[in-house]
């Protein structure tokens, strides 16, 4: 499969043919994952034993055409207010944070996120023919982070919404926050040659139509940075390394004849603190508003 140019930033830009065609399959919440899967080594895809496509109703393609009007509504902004300000990761400890701001990623593979409960998990994670389970580069590592864009601060806060921190366990958690601009370029400097990052960017959120769905294929766009719209709320920034991890089945237990995929992880180290550019906070010390927790920014100008 061929991948993309390593060293192109944010590879989001691209990807404004999300749902501008007719789509004929179902959103992913149709669908159960599928245990038994035939692997293929030579490709790095996974097919499900069972048929994958099936064609929508009227109400499943006015809701395409609603996002993809919110999608098009985006790329027209003035590129001030849609600019990444900030980044930000939340986890259940504060040690986790500690190895953000000390350089240190620990990155779990595409595939890892398949069995995980709740919407931090995805069965549809790496999907090459969203919402179908066929699956490309699920062994490549990723970390991933929540977006802050110009327009999403307010007063110089931001408000994060209280089901992120339901569903990643972290209400009693930490935040790390990371200016966009110095941490990219640190980024940039390991993805030149691809050798430790295969590119990084911003999550679209959207059912590709046939024509982004071929360059998916081609490798001129990441499968890696295409999620189903039920998880834009989470606003995510992913970096995604270059090496993928082990991967191997054991049988499940809970489901007699099926096989649970196990994954190795992979370290990336940025090889420079974050310093100057990047604070942690508790939980704890958000003012809370509605189904929100508004975080205060610092030295935002």
């Amino acid at each position: 499969m061929k991948h993309l140019e390593p060293t192109m930033r944010d590879h989001s830009s691209n990807l404004n043919c999300l749902n501008t065609e007719a789509q004929t399959a179902l959103p992913a919440a149709a669908y159960e994952r599928q245990h038994d899967r035939y692997n293929s080594s030579r490709n790095g895809i996974t097919i499900p034993y069972e048929g994958l496509h099936k064609p929508c109703n009227q109400s499943h393609a006015h809701e395409n055409e609603l996002l993809t009007k919110r999608i098009e509504r985006r790329n027209k902004r003035p590129a001030v207010q849609d600019t990444i300000i900030y980044l930000l990761k939340c986890t259940p400890k504060e040690v986790y944070i500690d190895d953000l701001l000390n350089g240190h990623l620990y990155m779990n593979a595409a595939g890892y996120y398949h069995g995980l409960p709740g919407e931090q998990g995805d069965p549809l994670e790496a999907s090459m023919v969203l919402p179908a389970c066929i699956y490309g580069n699920y062994r490549l590592p990723i970390y991933c982070m929540y977006t802050v864009r110009e327009n999403d601060i307010v007063d110089g806060s931001v408000q994060i919404p209280k089901r992120m921190n339901r569903e990643f366990g972290c209400a009693d958690g930490w935040i790390g926050i990371v200016r966009y601009d110095s941490f990219a370029r640190l980024i940039d400097s390991h993805t030149t040659g691809g050798e430790e990052v295969y590119a990084h960017g911003a999550i679209s959120y959207g059912i590709p139509g046939p024509k982004l769905i071929e360059e998916i294929f081609q490798g001129t766009i990441c499968n890696l940075l295409i999620k189903t719209p039920k998880y834009a709320y989470q606003q995510e920034y992913r970096i995604i390394g270059s090496n993928p991890v082990e991967c191997r089945l054991r049988p499940d237990t809970k489901h007699p004849g099926c096989k649970i995929e196990e994954y190795g992880h992979a370290e990336l180290d940025l090889g420079s603190q974050l310093t100057g550019f990047s604070w942690k906070t508790p939980v704890s010390s958000l003012t809370e508003e509605q189904h929100r927790l508004a975080l205060e920014l610092p030295q935002h100008a």
